[in-house]
């Protein structure tokens, strides 16, 4: 008698449902934010590097479907000052050549020594459509040493449960600054190119950002301390056997770099998904759009 009650009820409710489905529902219409024509200028700039790659141009509207590349602007132009010289580069006089791709302009040095840690950079984008937006950042100096480098062949599982190697050091942090870092791996020969591979940690200092393989740090838990990491990898990304060594490649990145990359990170996780709010990817370029990276790097090898 009980289980024909509940038949019936379940009946019922599925009949009630599916017949009133459509009062049941909502459509909303809802505006897009209003757009914003402005400039954009993306760059990622290693001390004492001879190219310079970039991006100048301006945004596109949410709905724009055209190629990357017609949203560049040719005829904008950059100027960028060395403040402690007063000295200064542009793109009209100074070897900025024109490129495809995501950078439509690359910059090659003879002299790679204008971009140097410690110095300010003022960045001046004009364009006749434009407002022109100014933008004065600091070239970060290294902010850490690491130390007491320990590389483990066999070192359990990794994050997707396949056999692992790991590296473990510290990092002994200067305490004048807060600092932000990027760590990359790499192995080094084994009759191929350099190749960068996949590295995580368990450790809740260790971020992911853009690109993925690498792990951004800041040092806002152990400013001024020493802070020891573990990072894991698949065993079978190096073979000793084989590949000379690894290098660490350990940068000291500007604010801004460490921002955008983990901003990236989020609009990519969240990239199609109807049910999350938009991610907001972060620009440090004054009255315009992009981001100026700055990275000193050192290299530590792992064998």
């Amino acid at each position: 008698m009980k289980y024909f009650i509940y038949l019936l009820v379940s009946i019922l409710s599925g009949f009630f449902l599916g017949s009133c489905g459509e009062a049941l529902s909502t459509r909303l219409e809802i505006d897009p934010p209003e757009f914003e024509s402005q400039m954009s200028l993306t760059t990622f700039i290693d001390a004492y590097n001879v190219q310079v790659n970039m991006f100048i141009g301006r945004n596109r509207g949410i709905l724009d479907i055209d190629d990357f590349d017609e949203y560049g602007l040719d005829d904008a132009k950059l100027t960028i000052t060395k403040e402690s010289e007063g000295i200064s580069i542009d793109t009209e006089k100074d070897g900025f050549v024109p490129t495809s791709g995501p950078f439509n302009y690359s910059l090659i040095f003879f002299n790679n020594e204008f971009f140097e840690p410690g110095d300010q950079y003022t960045f001046l984008l004009e364009h006749s459509d434009f407002e022109s937006s100014i933008t004065t950042l600091e070239f970060p100096t290294q902010g850490a040493v690491l130390e007491n480098i320990v590389y483990k062949r066999e070192d359990g599982l990794d994050e997707e449960f396949d056999q692992a190697s790991s590296i473990t050091f510290d990092i002994v942090d200067d305490p004048a600054k807060n600092d932000y870092y990027e760590l990359e791996a790499a192995t080094v020969g084994g009759g191929g190119n350099d190749l960068s591979f996949w590295i995580s940690s368990l450790d809740p200092v260790a971020r992911k950002g853009r690109p993925i393989d690498n792990i951004l740090i800041s040092d806002n838990t152990f400013n001024g301390e020493r802070k020891t990491i573990t990072i894991r990898f698949d065993r079978f990304l190096y073979n000793p056997e084989i590949n000379d060594n690894i290098e660490l490649r350990f940068r000291t990145v500007n604010e801004g770099f460490y921002k955008n990359s983990i901003s990236l990170a989020k609009y990519y996780e969240t990239e199609g998904t109807p049910f999350t709010s938009p991610v907001q990817v972060h620009s440090n370029v004054n009255k315009a759009l992009g981001n100026i990276s700055f990275k000193t790097t050192d290299i530590y090898i792992v064998e």
